[in-house]
């Protein structure tokens, strides 16, 4: 089943600023513990904008987002117990990265002097890993544990981030 998530607000930022400077939106699956982390592309939907509770006035903006692909794990590729430990002590994590930057565009003039052999100019940023921000949901797997064949979930979504200074 393809999953979605409801209600993702734009607070702090403006839906203009989500739109225009943010990548598309993605969601990244991380189960099993040792598994490399799975991404896709969602389809975002559009902005609504929500009546603010006192005053008034508009408050969030507020839009939903299909990812449209179901992610699928191969259990018998592992043990069997190992599989039902898994889902007893390790939550499926799911992230929502609706928040992560564009890159900015290459400073021309750094790159033609670089070219043209002159000095003196600042160096050129490196790559930098800031942290980044998302919304996660962590949903157990007893269910699995106790060999359901299927579960359904409707969790919600807590903000999160590994920059330093948030």
């Amino acid at each position: 089943m393809p999953l979605r998530a409801h209600l993702l607000p734009d607070a702090p930022a403006r839906t203009e600023l989500l739109d225009t400077k943010c990548a598309p939106v993605k969601l990244r699956v991380c189960w099993p513990p040792q598994a490399e982390p799975r991404e896709q592309e969602g389809r975002a939907g559009p902005w609504s904008a929500r009546q603010a509770a006192e005053g008034g006035g508009t408050g969030l903006a507020t839009r939903s987002v299909g990812f449209g692909l179901p992610d699928v794990f191969l259990a018998g590729d592992c043990p069997a117990d190992q599989v039902l430990g898994w889902c007893r002590e390790q939550p499926l994590l799911l992230e929502v990265h609706d928040r992560t930057a564009l890159p900015d565009p290459p400073d021309l003039t750094l790159i033609r002097a670089a070219a043209s052999g002159q000095e003196g100019g600042p160096p050129p940023p490196g790559p930098q890993d800031e942290g980044y921000v998302c919304a996660v949901a962590r949903i157990s797997l007893l269910d699995l544990a106790r060999c359901a064949t299927r579960t359904a979930f409707c969790a919600p979504l807590a903000p999160h981030t590994t920059v330093r200074s948030a």
